[in-house]
């Protein structure tokens, strides 16, 4: 009762008690949204550590407080430092030093995900990078052994709208000191034209002017 007065009263409005180790078990697969469990060292049906191991053996690291007696905290020691979320708690424990604990796990356990977070977008980034160099490795191998001058052309327009994720795509191609339409693309709506379709671009070539963003990137050679 008084566990579950004082975490209440720091905020923690959803607090199950169970009766045994047993009950601890049900409770805890029915739900698997825990975010800390408190457990004596002994209960009534097993040992404290024992209902921990459980759970760490199907997966589960839930951050935990052992409430001890000073001599009990020697015999799991040796299971505790093989890894897990765990506190020691004399049971004799105040208030105070309750809520440090709870605090002092629940930040570990944050922390702890935070950094598998990390990992875990760092490991898709290399691997979307690796894929990123091989597929322009690719690229660059089948635009250099291309002969037809058109074919190139849509070969370019088509891995560039790929590599983008782009709907639409424009090749221009710089003559007469003005950008000529080659190939306009635009997926959604089902329009190829130029290249070596049978649909013309209707479109006048553009005249060399800063204001358009075409031209300013020909001229510029930037985006």
């Amino acid at each position: 009762k008084f566990l579950r007065e004082v975490l209440q009263s720091s905020g923690e409005q959803d607090v199950e008690v169970a009766e045994n180790g047993e009950r601890a078990r049900y409770l805890f697969y029915i739900s698997l949204d825990f975010n800390l469990v408190i457990t004596a060292m002994a209960l009534p049906d097993m040992g404290g550590f024992d209902l921990i191991q459980t759970w760490r053996n199907d997966g589960f690291d839930v951050p935990t407080i052992i409430l001890t007696k000073s001599d009990e905290v020697s015999l799991p020691i040796s299971a505790i430092n093989s890894g897990g979320n765990y506190c020691f708690l004399n049971c004799n424990y105040t208030r105070e030093s309750l809520l440090s604990t709870v605090e002092t796990l629940l930040t570990r356990k944050k922390t702890q995900s935070l950094n598998r977070q990390q990992m875990v977008d760092i490991t898709k980034m290399k691997m979307e990078l690796e894929q990123t160099v091989s597929n322009l490795t690719n690229i660059g191998k089948a635009l250099s052994s291309e002969k037809d001058f058109q074919k190139l052309l849509e070969k370019i327009v088509f891995h560039a709208r790929d590599i983008t994720a782009a709907d639409a795509c424009t090749l221009y191609l710089l003559e007469d000191n003005r950008l000529h339409f080659k190939i306009v693309q635009y997926a959604s709506l089902g329009i190829i034209m130029g290249g070596r379709s049978d649909r013309p671009i209707p479109f006048a070539p553009l005249d060399l002017v800063e204001s358009d963003v075409a031209c300013y990137v020909a001229l510029k050679g930037e985006t």
